[in-house]
């Protein structure tokens, strides 16, 4: 027994035989279509400000409005001094291997790349043709080739281009050839340095080392200057169109000195700017070029900049426009000051006189996204060759979403935004945004002269008495940590600055505070007189309260005191847009731990964190009481901010929606045709 049809259809059923290929070619294109990666995004920034005209001090809230999910932020508001930040030790002996003259990279995700360079310190000196690869910001650094195919060498130059390809240029073997050897070579990579092509193998400049090139805007690249294996001293610039394959010359002769050991760094206006080296008669300079037509003329920005004239120096552009210069090699010995520019090379002012990492030169400088620098490697003269592999993080910006800044002094400020997730950055600079007037009727509070005789010694003393009553003041905390702001009493504050440093643990002999930390911090303050209290302002993003199974309430902030940790009233501000905000009370600034409690996992009759979150009902604090001893425990890794999962696209859901009733259409036509003519399926032995 079995089922068959008659031979004879209705004229209907003609359409059945027409829906199966439409159906079949629709799963088809919606299966290829699905199969689609889609496409990465970096964020788009923009943001908003409110209120932005007022007499000082003026507190202005910034809000976000990037697209494309950003996962990180750098704000600078317009009146940083730079003033009282300082370094932190990433990293000691990351890539195995001492090293100069090497060359470094920020990829769009974030990870720095690190290439070739020069071992003084073995007998014979040792050059390398390998590259390295951190995600972490200088912590750790993994190989992702040790035979990339160039030929071992040390100065050369590296560029990323806009589709994070690597460029490398140039560069010289000084050690392992037998002779000096300069190249002229220009190699690509497509997969963050794990693999390279051959560019050009002789491209129309000259061979050279301690030259520089930059990547443009429009993904072009200009190379500058440099000198070769016969002492040959260039001042001439190249520019390729085409990733590095084919070069045109766009000046023989620039009108800066023909030199090696300079920097160049590209301004937001797209114009390079070229600062000191060395020339062939052994002078290091200090003079300062621009070019605003990719390196085809230059004019003289500063023959003499306010710091010593040097060679093998760094310099990076902000996410704000200001150049800084760090480090380098003068007459009188190595050098570890870090200068700052916000007009293009016009005028400098000094941030370190000495930063906390060691005087060197041949080192490497890049800025993350999150608009910190890092610092790499380098050779320190002290009577003998020193090479360094170590890594040093400098934190510049504000790293909230959302974050309030209050100014202080009437003006007209410029604001930046910087957006960032897994697929790149973007910024976004308003000229002139906030314009803050003279100072509101309230006045600041002033020293009070006190001219009552004060008791009698010694035959007498009249002398009158300067008293400074307490004051309060908010500043902002300076840095990319937790901390953001802090509401200050004490004396002489009218120039307060507080510098927060995020670290992963607590330090040397100390434990870690109760349940599970989400941040170690630093908190420094500079010029004051003294402090009595401080009411600290701080953020927790609610995806890690989520992870880690603990609620706001919970949430405390610790303060290490004589190596123990002593809990601080912390109370919970408010929530948004996934970010909580707690204050602290605290006697004064050290370093601080925040941490939490977290919850048992929900059983019959508990609530949910996101319960707590909520706020619903009476819920028990789990926080040490203040001022209680603190007893150790554990402590967790920061987790970072993630974005949102990726929404299915318009035209897919359109797509699927169309194959539903297609395919209905043809089921629903075919249970009708049965209906209406069951002789066609009818039971046959």
């Amino acid at each position: 027994m079995g089922w068959t049809s008659h031979i004879t259809m209705p004229a209907g059923h003609t359409a059945c035989r027409m829906y199966c290929p439409v159906i079949r070619c629709l799963l088809i294109i919606l299966l290829l279509v699905l199969a689609q990666p889609v496409a990465a995004a970096e964020p788009i920034s923009a943001f908003t400000g409110t209120p932005l005209t007022g007499p000082a001090p003026l507190a202005v809230q910034f809000t976000d409005a990037s697209t494309n999910t950003p996962t990180g932020w750098a704000w600078y508001f317009g009146d940083e001094t730079w003033t009282g930040i300082g370094w932190t030790l990433q990293s000691t002996g990351p890539w195995a291997t001492y090293r100069a003259g090497h060359e470094s990279g920020v990829l769009p995700d974030g990870s720095i790349i690190l290439t070739g360079g020069m071992d003084q310190s073995t007998n014979p000196p040792t050059s390398y043709a390998d590259v390295w690869r951190s995600t972490d910001k200088g912590v750790t650094w993994s190989i992702q080739s040790s035979s990339p195919g160039w030929l071992a060498r040390s100065g050369h130059s590296c560029n990323i281009l806009p589709d994070g390809s690597i460029i490398l240029t140039g560069g010289a073997n000084e050690v392992t050839i037998p002779l000096t050897l300069s190249f002229n070579d220009t190699w690509r990579s497509a997969d963050k340095g794990a693999t390279w092509s051959l560019q050009s193998p002789a491209p129309a400049w000259p061979a050279r080392e301690s030259h520089t090139s930059v990547a443009l805007p429009d993904g072009s690249i200009v190379l500058m200057g440099g000198v070769d294996n016969k002492s040959v001293y260039y001042n001439d610039t190249w520019r390729s169109a085409d990733k590095g394959a084919t070069w045109s010359l766009v000046s023989a002769q620039a009108p800066w000195i023909a030199r090696w050991g300079h920097t160049s760094v590209v301004l937001p206006d797209g114009s390079i700017i070229l600062m000191g080296g060395r020339d062939a008669a052994v002078t290091n300079y200090n003079d300062i070029w621009r070019s605003p037509d990719n390196g085809t003329t230059w004019s003289l920005v500063s023959a003499t900049a306010p710091w010593i004239a040097r060679t093998g120096h760094t310099s990076v552009v902000m996410p704000d426009g200001s150049i800084i210069l760090m480090g380098g090699y003068s007459a009188s010995g190595d050098l570890n000051d870090v200068w700052r520019s916000t007009d293009q090379g016009a005028s400098w002012t000094e941030l370190a006189d000495h930063a906390e990492w060691i005087p060197r030169f041949g080192h490497t400088s890049v800025v993350l996204p999150d608009a910190s620098i890092i610092i790499s490697g380098g050779n320190a003269l002290t009577g003998s060759a020193i090479m360094l592999n170590n890594s040093w993080r400098l934190a510049t910006a504000n790293a909230a979403q959302n974050p309030s800044h209050t100014y202080t002094q009437a003006g007209t400020y410029t604001v930046t935004e910087q957006a960032y997730n897994a697929d790149g950055w973007s910024r976004v600079t308003r000229a002139d945004y906030v314009t803050v007037s003279g100072t509101a009727p309230t006045p600041s509070p002033v020293p009070t002269v006190t001219t009552a005789p004060a008791p009698t010694f010694n035959g007498g003393d009249d002398t009158p008495r300067i008293v400074l009553r307490p004051m309060n003041v908010t500043v902002n905390i300076g840095g990319n940590s937790a901390a953001a702001s802090a509401t200050v009493t004490g004396t002489g504050l009218s120039d307060l600055v507080v510098t927060g440093t995020p670290g992963s643990s607590p330090g040397s002999g100390i434990s870690p505070p109760p349940g599970t930390a989400y941040q170690y911090i630093d908190l420094v303050p500079a010029r004051y007189t003294s402090i009595t209290n401080a009411a600290i302002t701080f953020t927790v993003p609610q995806a890690w309260l989520d992870e880690h199974h603990v609620a706001p309430q919970d949430i405390a902030m610790y303060h290490s005191v004589n190596g123990q940790w002593v809990a601080l009233p912390t109370t919970v501000a408010g929530t948004q847009n996934g970010i909580v905000t707690f204050t602290a009370t605290s006697p004064g600034f050290s370093l601080f731990a925040i941490a939490g409690t977290p919850v048992t996992p929900e059983a019959p009759g508990v609530r949910t964190i996101g319960d707590l979150a909520a706020g619903s009902g009476p819920a028990a604090d789990s926080r040490p009481s203040p001022q209680a001893p603190i007893v150790t425990q554990t402590t967790a890794v920061v987790a970072p901010l993630h974005g949102q999962a990726p929404e299915i696209p318009l035209p897919l859901l359109a797509l699927a929606g169309l194959v539903v009733l297609a395919a209905g259409g043809f089921f629903v036509r075919r249970w009708w045709i049965r209906r209406q003519n069951p002789a066609l399926f009818e039971r046959t032995d």
